[in-house]
């Protein structure tokens, strides 16, 4: 069986009155210049407010286990981290300020007087408490080695580190975090945006094993405040009055929907029922972009095809390695997803650049190998007793 993962938003957002790119943060550690969350006005109206579309239903709003850039774009909206990504980069968040030790091993950060939902204050205890739960084994948290720069995180996460004071992780008292690291990371700022390093309200967590799943349960800290979950319908969002820096976000309300079908997606934007509209039939993009009613907004993600290693024929390194060559990437981007997507002809993607040259990686690091490389695709699968692909079992691809 072959299963598909992506970390990517559709190729188009669609937006009313302003053509929205909804990005509100990237898959993986790599984080994307984007808007502070609410920081576009929206419609003409007394009350800036936003219908939006997701797409599919946020599997978990919680922190230590979500994945998906669905449960991140709500995340990004009800909780905030150390820090948040701006149009210029990172910004401060609960993190005011910040100090890194010379050999850029230990930072140091101050946080403000910034308060959860319910009123509670939002200390550093509570940072040091989320990212010790992420990093518990019990959690099994998918992104747990997005902490494993800091000192015995990796070894506290497999087991073989019982002590959670032994990890780099240290409330100096109520508003003083500070973190050190295994080596110097030069984007470890950027990491303390990502949602999997986002603070959680111990008490509710503790209190409730679903605190996660309704919009009842849920205190955040960030900039709006989930007032209702109908789910695999919609979620409602409205300003959050105790947010520290909610004089500036301008949006009174959001809407979000999940409607997995493109057409009816559209037909809501076509009605004005929607504003934005992430979830683009591919067959109408290219007329969309030519309109102006969608707009492409670069994003750095990968999207990947995994197999199950432990049945065959996925068992066999040489069939995985016939269905990568195989592959007509070319194909896929220009005629199946018509977004602008790039082939993926390497793991790392385009965008990233190398911190030493301040090239792009991949640019500099070159293809690994070729796109459509049916020829030795072909003699793989025959050494791996498959000529022609005779006995070759029926697989299920799924997306």
């Amino acid at each position: 069986m072959a299963r598909s993962r992506h970390g990517r938003w559709p190729a188009g957002l669609a937006g009313r009155a302003l053509v929205l790119a909804l990005a509100f943060l990237l898959a993986t550690a790599v984080l994307g210049g984007c808007a502070a969350p609410g920081s576009s006005e929206v419609g003409g109206g007394s009350e800036q407010a936003l219908n939006d579309n997701i797409g599919s239903e946020p599997p978990t709003l919680d922190p230590a286990l979500m994945t998906d850039l669905t449960s991140f774009q709500i995340a990004n909206s009800v909780l905030e981290g150390l820090t948040r990504v701006g149009p210029n980069g990172v910004e401060p968040g609960m993190a005011e300020r910040w100090d890194i030790s010379d050999d850029q091993l230990t930072y140091t950060f101050h946080l403000r007087d910034a308060v959860w939902q319910n009123g509670d204050p939002v200390t550093a205890h509570d940072f040091v408490y989320a990212w010790l739960r992420v990093l518990n084994p019990e959690t099994a948290a998918p992104y747990a080695y997005q902490l494993y720069y800091i000192k015995n995180a990796e070894a506290f996460n497999a087991g073989e580190l019982k002590d959670p004071g032994q990890v780099g992780l240290q409330a100096l008292d109520d508003k003083t975090l500070r973190i050190t690291l295994e080596t110097p990371t030069p984007y470890f700022l950027s990491l303390t945006a990502f949602p999997t390093l986002m603070p959680v309200h111990k008490a509710t967590v503790e209190s409730n094993p679903n605190w996660a799943g309704e919009a009842a349960t849920y205190i955040g800290n960030g900039p709006f405040k989930m007032t209702e979950w109908v789910h695999d319908s919609h979620i409602d969002l409205v300003k959050s009055d105790t947010y520290w820096d909610n004089d500036k976000v301008r949006l009174q309300r959001m809407h979000i929907v999940m409607v997995n079908e493109g057409s009816t997606a559209e037909t809501m934007y076509a009605n004005g029922e929607l504003d934005s509209n992430g979830n683009l039939n591919p067959q109408d993009i290219p007329q969309l972009l030519a309109s102006g009613e969608a707009k492409r907004s670069p994003m750095v993600s990968v999207t990947s095809v995994y197999f199950n290693t432990r049945k065959k024929p996925f068992d066999d390194p040489r069939v995985r390695k016939a269905f990568a060559l195989a592959l007509d990437r070319k194909a896929i981007v220009e005629q199946v997803l018509r977004g602008g997507q790039r082939p993926a002809l390497a793991f790392v993607p385009f965008g990233i650049p190398n911190p030493v040259t301040g090239k792009d990686f991949r640019e500099e690091g070159g293809e690994y190998f070729r796109d459509a490389d049916v020829e030795t695709a072909r003699r793989l699968l025959a050494e791996a007793g498959y000529p022609e692909g005779r006995g070759f079992p029926k697989v299920t691809y799924l997306y």
